[in-house]
């Protein structure tokens, strides 16, 4: 080996060592201040709701406060976009959720690489869609929805937000039954809410997070949920796959940093937010949303939104559908 080799060599090990040395020791220190977890959705929504349920919990484990902020628009890329471009240093949080993911698939122009740009620190909850009709709808079962659409190709309704996993999953629903209906876009969950009660659309498709109220009060009828079976809040409602055998559709939230974050920080906020997704407290927390709580570790839940992401790409391609 030449002397120059040794020499580089030598200072390669020095470095190596000394960055592993600093990481260990910031991971010690780490936090000193307070964080913040960063959401894309609007006061009250379920990515405001999910994400403070983490932060109290979270805040208590590492001894310091913990503040939501939203910044909806954008299709959740104003508050993706700040948290990736943020300081690597694991005080700023991205709250991600199913939707990004449709984003990741359909849209070419945002600021930021979801896969790149964002690295997974655990999962928070799951929910499914709910296609939900008004109380007076002609339309008992999904059944009865399906053979009318046969009968009348194009011409029922349903109101999601568009460009979302809603939006999405009534059109792998209609994909998967042969059917033809037509999407009304709307920008948030009242919109279609509103029209439906007010005989203006057919069915609506939301999260159960949007819909759990109205369900609850009569205000609609629950015709499905999209998970492959009953969801336990909903348990007389039955599952698309008791109808369409192998359809499947959870949505979900979860936390992510900036991706050049230290491992030993990432692996902090891994380990503690693993830990409070299985108390009961926080199990009790999410379950008055609709939601459950789901336990999935950094590098599971990285390989989950890779395939979402791959799945809602293929989707959009057969429904002809593009946000750029």
């Amino acid at each position: 080996m030449t002397r120059s080799m040794t020499k580089y060599l030598a200072t390669a090990g020095l470095a190596f060592a000394t960055a592993v040395s600093f990481g260990t020791a910031w991971s010690q220190t780490y936090p000193e201040r307070a964080l913040r977890i960063i959401h894309g959705g609007g006061a009250g929504g379920n990515a405001d709701l999910m994400s403070r349920s983490a932060a109290g919990p979270l805040g208590e484990r590492l001894g310091q406060s913990v503040v939501v902020e939203a910044r909806p628009g954008g299709g959740q890329n104003i508050a993706m976009a700040a948290v990736a471009g943020s300081a690597p240093d694991g005080y700023t949080l991205a709250t991600l959720n199913a939707g990004v993911s449709v984003q990741a698939a359909l849209n070419s122009k945002l600021s930021y690489d979801l896969r790149r740009d964002l690295v997974p620190v655990g999962m928070l909850s799951s929910f499914p869609v709910v296609f939900v009709v008004g109380a007076d709808s002609p339309y008992k079962d999904i059944q009865s929805l399906i053979e009318a659409a046969r009968q009348k190709p194009g011409t029922l309704t349903f109101g999601a937000i568009g460009g979302t996993t809603q939006h999405l999953t009534g059109e792998l629903f209609a994909n998967t039954a042969d059917i033809r209906w037509t999407n009304v876009p709307y920008t948030g969950s009242a919109g279609p809410l509103t029209d439906l009660i007010g005989g203006r659309l057919d069915v609506v498709v939301d999260s159960l997070t949007a819909l759990m109220g109205q369900i609850q009060s009569g205000q609609v009828r629950a015709l499905a949920v999209s998970s492959a079976e009953r969801w336990p809040t909903l348990p007389n409602v039955p599952a698309l796959s008791e109808t369409l055998p192998g359809f499947d559709v959870t949505s979900w939230t979860g936390l992510a940093v900036p991706a050049a974050t230290p491992a030993a920080v990432r692996e902090r906020l891994e380990r503690e937010l693993a830990e409070i997704v299985k108390t009961p407290a926080f199990a009790s927390q999410v379950r008055q949303y609709g939601s459950e709580p789901y336990s999935l570790g950094a590098a599971d839940m990285k390989a989950f939104i890779d395939r979402e992401v791959d799945r809602w790409n293929h989707v959009a391609r057969d429904a002809n559908i593009a946000l750029n």
